[in-house]
């Protein structure tokens, strides 16, 4: 009886072995096998579509076009250390139609509700000589919104 009671135990501690065998015991429950975290080509290809997708609302220069990409409750951290409330807002609505612009993704992070993107921006106006200065924008994934983060030059 004794032989057949630790058999039995060594066989059901197998059979739970088994089942549970491959799965990723983390904290929430989750198997970690399920979450797939981009590389990061992938991220910069992303942030890419999306500058460019913001890059065409620009080249329209329908004000409502460029509202629906751009939030109205950002705040802008100048170099010189000013926050502006809403100045992406302004900025982004009001770019005069005669400029050029040209983003180039150099970096971006992507977490589950946002990309920050770091972009050279070139800016062309009429006949003066382009301008390039880096600018960090924010994408918020359940907004669907652009925000400048900061300018980094002044």
């Amino acid at each position: 009886m004794r032989t057949r009671l630790i058999v039995f135990v060594f066989l059901l501690g197998a059979a739970a072995h088994w089942t549970n065998e491959g799965t990723d015991h983390t904290s929430d429950g989750w198997n970690a096998q399920q979450v797939k975290i981009p590389t990061e080509k992938e991220v910069r290809d992303n942030a890419r579509k999306l500058m460019a997708s913001f890059d065409r609302a620009l080249r329209l220069m329908d004000e409502r076009v460029v509202r629906a990409y751009v939030s109205k409750d950002c705040d802008v951290e100048y170099c010189d250390g000013n926050i502006v409330k809403g100045a992406c807002h302004y900025h982004m609505t009001d770019l005069p139609a005669h400029h050029a612009y040209n983003f180039k993704v150099e970096k971006a992070t992507e977490t589950v509700e946002k990309m920050i993107i770091l972009v050279n921006v070139t800016s062309k106006y009429y006949d003066d000589p382009p301008k390039t200065y880096p600018l960090e924008f924010t994408y918020n994934k359940n907004t669907e919104l652009f925000c400048y983060l900061r300018y980094l030059t002044c």
